[in-house]
């Protein structure tokens, strides 16, 4: 399918346009068994120039050869999103012939592949740490190992899957090859390391739609402006605790509601039990959810606190006029 030859490791003026990368563009043809569900797998050998591929050849040298394979279809729950003309009220699905809630499977159309630029030396017979251990093997014979041919998957986006279906004929294929430095290799598998070991704790999750968000604004957002963003968004974060704070401080010394309204503290738990729902409804940031369910609870407990102060105001009213009569 693709071939790219004359490759260098830790080569990274590589390419048309001097950055590392090469690119390859097709269409690939959906058989009858892809359109069922089918599976469809990615081989990629990696060899040295002029090394034999083929293990049935007399010339072959496994240690020249690099293979790496993977499943390149996904299976995912199918959630079908409708649209409604607001002129003749009809409703129409944008996947057509597929339920809601049905695993169907999907292609995405970028594959990135990556030779890690490593040149450090790996002593044989000492452990090698976390996350080099799942790829790198040693040849006891040779005390050598084979480069690290690695499919970067974290910036493929939920949103640029492809439902395949009986529909699709022809599925876009966009592969980059570029080399990768064992900063951002450590970072990518640190990633996955995180997301595995909070499946096993229990631990809640983005959603795709939430990492899709996060990964777009890294794409498409100037370094400069994300950076000032999350510097405010902190600042923001630490201003909103320091406010609950005071807030809580203020209320638990409390000894009447003088110079405050009931009204309006009712109204602004009113508000923001709509603000939480609406919140809800929408399938927001699970951080923004939290924060909202926080401010919430405090003015429900700001509510009942100023009731209990009235119910007792009005009790000490009742036994005053008891005790004058």
């Amino acid at each position: 399918l693709c071939h790219f030859e004359g490759l260098k490791m830790g080569e990274w003026y590589d390419g048309e346009e001097k950055n590392g990368q090469r690119n390859f563009l097709a269409n690939i043809p959906t058989t009858v068994d892809l359109q069922n569900n089918g599976t469809m797998y990615l081989h990629i050998i990696s060899a040295r120039n002029d090394a034999q591929i083929n293990p049935l050849h007399p010339e072959y040298k496994k240690h020249d050869v690099v293979i790496v394979s993977r499943i390149w279809t996904r299976f995912k729950k199918l959630k079908i999103e409708s649209t409604t003309n607001l002129l003749t009220g009809e409703t129409k699905n944008k996947i057509e012939g597929a339920e809601d809630g049905e695993i169907i499977s999907y292609w995405h159309p970028n594959l990135t592949l990556s030779m890690l630029d490593d040149q450090r030396v790996w002593p044989a017979g000492q452990p090698i740490p976390p996350p080099f251990d799942k790829w790198i093997d040693i040849d006891m014979e040779l005390m050598q190992y084979k480069p690290i041919l690695y499919i970067n998957d974290y910036w493929e986006l939920n949103s640029d899957l492809i439902a395949i279906n009986d529909t699709v004929k022809e599925l876009p294929l966009n592969i980059i090859y570029s080399p990768i430095s064992v900063f951002y290799f450590q970072i990518y598998e640190a990633q996955k390391m995180q997301k595995q070991w909070n499946g096993m704790l229990g631990v809640a999750e983005a959603s795709d739609e939430e990492n899709d968000i996060v990964k777009r604004t890294m794409l498409e957002t100037n370094p400069y402006i994300l950076g000032v963003t999350i510097v405010v968004s902190l600042v923001h974060t630490v201003f909103e605790f320091l406010a609950f704070k005071n807030d809580i401080q203020f209320w638990k010394s409390r000894k009447s509601l003088e110079g405050l309204s009931i009204r309006s503290i009712m109204f602004n738990m009113f508000t923001q039990l709509i603000v939480v729902l609406y919140v809800l409804d929408n399938d927001t940031n699970t951080w923004l959810l939290y924060l909202c369910v926080l401010v919430s609870l405090l003015r429900v407990g700001r509510s009942l606190k100023s009731w209990i102060f009235r119910l007792t105001w009005q009790i000490q009213c009742w036994e005053s006029f008891l005790e004058l009569r």
